[in-house]
Order: C-alpha cells, then sequence, then structure tokens
C-alpha cells in the first residue's frame, strides 16, 4: 500500500496532522496508523485544560527557551474556538469548548506557585478576576471534642475566564467520524518496523506493510522506542504515567477547578463534562509503559478532591484512567524534520501540552510538509542534545524541597541531592520527576 504520507499514532496530535492535511491538501494519499482503543493515550486519560498560566510554574519562564515554548502554548489557546467549530461542522459531531477555570491554594507550596501565576498573568495582562472566597462551597470535616463538623476553608483563589476545556471523548469521535468518511486511510494497529531504505512501515497485528513518502511519528512515548531503533540520536524519551478517574453523580460545579502544578503533575484537577466529572491527575516517570492505576494514586487524588467539591461523595466511579505523557530528559519537545533521515518528521516530547497545542502543531507539521516557514523554530528539532533549561542549584533546591521530610532540614536534603548529581556525572539540572530515572 503506497501513500504520500503515512501517521504513526492516532493520538490527538496524529489526528490532528491528518485532519489539517486532508482538508489542505486533499489529493494526497494519506494513512494513520494507531491502536483502535488508544490504549495509554495521554490524550484519552487528560482532562483536556486549555490551560497555559493555570500551569505555570518555577521553570515555566525561567529562560529563553522556557519562554518560548510558553508563547507558543499562548498562541495555541487563541486557536481553540475556531478549531472546535471547525471540527464540529466538518465531523458532524459535538465538540463542546468551554471557558472558565478557577485556581484554589491548598497549601504553602500551592501558594507558592499560585503567586508565580498571578506574576506571569500581570507580565502578559492576561484577565483574572478574585471570586469570593468559599464560593464553591468547598468543605471538609474537622474533628473537635470527638465530633465532626463541616468546614469551609478560607482559600486564596482566582478565576482565569480565558482558559478553559474540552473533552477528550467527544474530540476523538469527531476526528474518526471526519476521518473514516474522509479519504484517509485509518489502520488500527502498531507500527513496529521502519525500514527508510525501502520506505516502509511494518504493522506489528496485522503484518501490513505501508510505503511513504513522507513519514510522520506522533506516536507519543512510543515515538522515542521507534528513533532509537532507527539510531536516531535525540533526547531520552520517558513515559510520564498519569492516573485519574471518571466520576458520575449530581455535580453543581461549571467550571475547571484545580490547584496549581505539583512535582511534574497538573495538580488536582476537578473538570465537568456533561454529568460527569474527570478528577486527576497523578504522575510519575517510568522507562516503560504502565496500563493499570496505582491504588496509591487514586486514594491521594480521591482524598484531596473531595475537599475540592464535597458532590463527589455521593458520586460513583464510572471508568479510571491511565496516560502515558511524553516526556523528554530536557522536558522540551521534539519538533521538527530529522536530518540524518529524509522524509521523517517529529511531533512528540509535549508533556502536558499536546492536546492543548494540537491545533499549532498540527498547522506547524503541514508547514513543515509542504515547504512552507514552520511555525515551531529549530531549538526545539529532534536530533540535538538535551537542553540546559534549569541551573544546577535551581534544579537541586527544588527536589531537595520536594524530597525532605516535614521536619528535615532543606540543607541536608540539598547535600544528598548534590551527591546524586555527583555519581550520575550530571552537569545540568534536570526536572525532579526524572532525576532517578536519568
Amino acid at each position: 500500500m503506497n501513500y504520500d504520507v503515512v501517521i504513526v499514532g492516532n493520538g490527538i496530535l496524529g489526528c490532528a496532522i491528518a485532519y489539517l492535511l486532508s482538508q489542505e491538501v486533499p489529493e494526497l494519499k494519506i494513512a494513520i496508523i494507531g491502536d483502535p482503543k488508544r490504549e495509554g493515550s495521554a490524550s484519552m486519560a487528560a482532562g483536556a485544560m486549555l490551560n497555559v498560566f493555570s500551569e505555570v510554574d518555577e521553570n515555566t519562564l525561567c529562560n529563553d527557551i522556557a519562554k518560548e515554548r510558553f508563547v507558543y502554548a499562548i498562541q495555541s489557546t487563541s486557536l481553540w474556538k475556531e478549531w472546535a467549530i471547525r471540527l464540529a461542522k466538518d465531523s458532524g459531531m459535538p465538540v463542546d469548548y468551554k471557558l472558565g477555570t478557577k485556581i484554589v491554594v491548598r497549601n504553602d507550596s500551592d501558594q507558592e506557585k499560585m503567586d508565580l501565576i498571578v506574576k506571569a498573568l500581570n507580565e502578559f495582562n492576561e484577565p483574572y478576576t478574585y471570586p469570593n472566597p468559599g464560593s464553591l462551597g468547598m468543605t471538609h470535616a474537622v474533628s473537635f471534642n470527638g465530633l465532626e463538623y463541616n468546614h469551609t476553608p478560607q482559600h486564596k483563589e482566582i478565576t482565569i475566564p480565558g482558559e478553559g476545556w474540552v473533552i477528550p471523548s467527544q474530540l476523538f469521535a469527531a476526528f474518526d467520524k471526519y476521518l473514516h468518511k474522509s479519504s484517509v486511510h485509518t489502520e488500527g494497529d502498531k507500527v513496529s518496523i521502519i525500514n527508510t531504505e525501502e520506505k516502509t512501515v511494518f504493522t506489528q497485528n496485522y503484518q501490513k506493510t505501508f510505503t511513504y513518502g513522507k513519514l510522520i511519528l506522533a506516536a507519543g512515548a512510543y515515538t522515542g522506542e521507534l528513533l532509537k531503533n532507527l539510531g536516531v540520536e535525540t533526547p531520552r524519551m520517558f513515559y510520564g504515567v498519569g492516573n485519574a478517574f471518571v466520576a458520575h453523580g449530581n455535580f453543581k460545579q461549571e467550571q475547571v477547578v484545580r490547584t496549581p502544578v505539583r512535582t511534574g503533575t497538573c495538580g488536582i484537577v476537578l473538570v465537568p463534562q456533561n454529568g460527569h466529572m474527570y478528577v486527576g491527575a497523578s504522575s510519575w516517570v517510568t522507562k516503560n509503559p504502565e496500563y493499570y492505576p496505582r491504588f496509591s494514586s487514586i486514594y491521594n487524588i480521591s482524598q484531596e478532591a473531595l475537599l475540592m467539591n464535597s458532590d463527589l461523595l455521593e458520586s460513583k466511579i464510572s471508568k479510571f484512567l491511565v496516560g502515558h505523557r511524553p516526556i523528554t530528559e530536557d522536558g522540551m519537545p521534539l519538533i521538527g524534520e530529522l536530518d540524518s533521515i529524509e522524509d521523517i518528521y517529529v511531533v512528540t516530547g509535549t508533556r502536558r501540552d499536546g492536546l492543548h497545542m494540537s491545533p499549532l502543531l498540527a498547522k506547524d507539521t503541514i508547514n513543515r510538509l509542504l515547504g512552507y516557514s514552520p511555525i515551531v523554530s529549530e531549538t526545539f528539532a529532534p536530533e540535538r542534545a538535551p537542553l540546559k533549561t534549569l541551573s544546577l542549584m535551581s534544579a537541586i533546591k527544588q527536589t531537595a524541597k520536594i524530597r525532605r521530610s516535614p521536619f528535615g532540614m532543606l540543607e541536608k536534603e540539598m547535600e544528598a541531592v548534590e551527591k546524586i548529581y555527583e555519581d550520575k556525572k550530571l552537569d545540568r539540572g534536570v526536572l525532579p520527576e526524572l532525576l532517578d530515572i536519568i
């Protein structure tokens, strides 16, 4: 089977590229290959918040590289309203696009992140408001003299009206409907072998061969394994495994409610989804994918989520979710054409931003395919050395703050982390969640 373009991966980026490319150049023969169940898909397991400022932490604007990525995220936000309307019209399926994100502070670490969020909002002139404390009726039980009382904490909160969310299941249903009625060939399988000399890919289960003119690797964290098998030197790719669940109940919440980000995760997030509530999300980094949720993760998420919305207490869990966020060893994406092998393009390593940035990255990839100017700079080219995005001291201090015990001394923990850096011979700072695995 011969195709002008073969897309490996049917996650949000692969689907967005196939959708846009089939519209801009309808005469092209396009194939998209991926697991029909999308098992482990980061976007399928995501809350699908279109959040930029809500995700700010101490590393978001720490240098020019991080700022550049942040600007692409802001640009992506501006595309979503038209993108959702267009996809709904072309597919004939509903694609809800809703606005409103409330951020709540639940501990001292959250407060530090909130201060950074507000600073970024002011710097980029992004509107936000301070709602009345306790306006969500967030309650928790407090024991006093052996009795329990409901207590509403006076958390600091802000609302960002320009940041919202979509529903992943709707997005994929719309993409699937459009692609199946278009000329794009969809193959429900996994690519196991790429032969660059013959320009073919071979599927794992049905053992089919596809010949390509151009090849796009957009298979999330699995792209790292494909690149390694090709002998391409890129920053190493890992699986950022996340757990979440969906609850069904009588929820009054009408916007995203979340904490600031926490140690590589998006924090605790509650996202309304047409009578259901998405509740997430944990994260840890592994070299291999995991497909089952961890009890400890679901337990911890549930405990804190209940304090943020007491309606969860009477709800029923309808689904557990596991997704693999693609994260590189420098925490930055791999975007662009390979230098060492002709006609292969890479779109991965987006960490928590893949769904949010999908309209922009789809357009960038198509521009590259057609010989137009790319949107994303060569800073994030796939074949590069790991970027030095964190200073050693900053990374060591961040890691030590996370690892120290409640009554431990920060200086002592920093010494222990410094020893790890010395043993690993690291000359650059790495994200705290990556230190043990690198």
